[in-house]
């Protein structure tokens, strides 16, 4: 385990390998990717906790699977946004408090998930970008929170679930943008969930092999 009480990443690569890096401190990332990256092995643990700011986005390693996939991942900073840089792979999803930013990149994960027990402890901040898939196996533990700042950030391009025998619930409003697929498990929307139109594009729900309800449709605005 490494353990940073104040890390600055500014250019290269750093490789975790099998390592967990906690970071518990101020936190500086590469200005963009060209910059530097984070590379996983698909077994390296990043835990975000303590306080401090989170300087610009997390850049991972696009060139495997491995290379962008955190065994764990855990978000628990209060307050505080770390934003994606591109995509990310979880295993293991703990997302405790603050935000996280998707950023237009695609978050998958793929084992227990944990979001945080309500808004005001920590959300998931969309675009119209932005997409969220949930496959695998495991445990989904509670309600997925939107920020509802703008419609921008309570937005989803593309929002997938493929995880049978799991519910996805939603403790506030989200807007999906482009498509909403079940294919394995169930959204449970409570109305909470609106397909929304816009001067491009209708969103739609892909074909239904898992079970979704309650769903609201809206026309561009």
């Amino acid at each position: 385990m490494i353990c940073v009480a104040n890390f600055s990443h500014v250019t290269g690569q750093i490789s975790i390998a099998s390592s967990s890096l906690v970071l518990n401190g101020s936190i500086t990332f590469p200005q963009s990717a060209a910059n530097g990256q984070l590379t996983s092995t698909g077994i390296t643990s990043l835990i975000i906790g303590g306080s401090g700011s989170i300087v610009n986005a997390l850049q991972m390693d696009q060139n495997s699977v491995a290379a962008r996939t955190l065994n764990r991942f855990q978000m628990n900073r209060p307050s505080e946004t770390l934003a994606l840089g591109n995509a990310l792979i979880a295993n293991t999803y703990s997302h405790v408090a603050g935000t996280v930013g998707l950023n237009g990149n695609l978050l998958t994960l793929n084992g227990p998930l944990i979001f945080p027990v309500n808004a005001s402890a920590g959300v998931l901040a969309g675009s119209l970008s932005s997409s969220l898939t949930i496959a695998g196996t495991g445990a989904i533990t509670n309600s997925l929170c939107m920020d509802q700042s703008t419609a921008n950030s309570r937005s989803l391009y593309d929002l997938v679930l493929n995880r049978a025998g799991q519910n996805l619930l939603f403790g506030n409003s989200i807007e999906i943008r482009n498509q909403i697929r079940p294919t394995a498990g169930s959204i449970v929307t409570s109305g909470l969930v609106t397909l929304k139109a816009d001067g491009q594009r209708s969103a739609m729900i892909a074909p239904v092999t898992g079970s979704i309800t309650g769903l609201n449709y809206r026309d561009w605005e």
